[in-house]
């Protein structure tokens, strides 16, 4: 058992400074040496975890979204109107990218990548082909949709104006720009509300 728990404890740790690392750093900017330092692992174990440089990427993403998810749902009422529904979803959304910098900074950097504009690309394909989304906001944009309270814009369009607007204030925030404030972020998501709508 104790080694089951000192191989989770290792992957984690490596999972994390990945995240802090390429957060700072870029992808470049974080090779596998200083990311097996900063975790206070071997090279090695970083390749007995992952298959490569790219599957540890994934994998912090992965585990990055998984996280965003489950904050992003926080006092989420599937049964509220839509509109108060989107409402809680982006100002979830809002948050907890501003309470954790460092996620923002790793998301920034992955969708900007070649890796994360795949991934987009395969989201894409999945929403044009009516797969439901795993995603808590992009399942709503094909409910609200559906139901006709939304624009019937192409997907990436939606949310490039549900979240655009989002990010680049929190570029703002995150840069000392901009002063984060909760008026601030009802006036951003209720902005965004406002372009998508019917």
């Amino acid at each position: 058992m104790q080694k089951q728990t000192d191989s989770s404890d290792k992957r984690a740790a490596i999972l994390t400074a990945a995240l802090e690392l390429i957060a700072a750093k870029g992808f470049h900017g974080a090779p596998t040496s200083e990311i097996a330092a900063r975790a206070g692992v071997g090279v090695g174990s970083i390749y007995r975890y992952f298959k490569d440089k790219e599957a540890l990427i994934h994998a912090v993403f992965n585990e990055l979204t998984e996280k965003t998810e489950t904050e992003v749902l926080k006092g989420y009422d599937s049964n509220a109107p839509l509109r108060e529904q989107y409402i809680c979803l982006c100002g979830n959304f809002f948050r907890f990218m501003h309470n954790h910098p460092t996620f923002f900074a790793f998301s920034e950097q992955y969708f900007n990548s070649p890796y994360g504009i795949q991934r987009k690309r395969n989201l894409i394909k999945r929403a044009d082909a009516g797969e439901k989304s795993s995603y808590s906001i992009g399942g709503f944009f094909v409910q609200a949709k559906k139901q006709l309270i939304i624009k019937d814009l192409p997907h990436q369009l939606i949310g490039a104006l549900t979240l655009g607007p989002i990010i680049f204030m929190l570029r703002d925030i995150h840069s000392g720009l901009f002063l984060y404030s909760e008026n601030l972020v009802q006036q951003v998501i209720e902005t965004t509300w406002e372009s998508i709508k019917r």
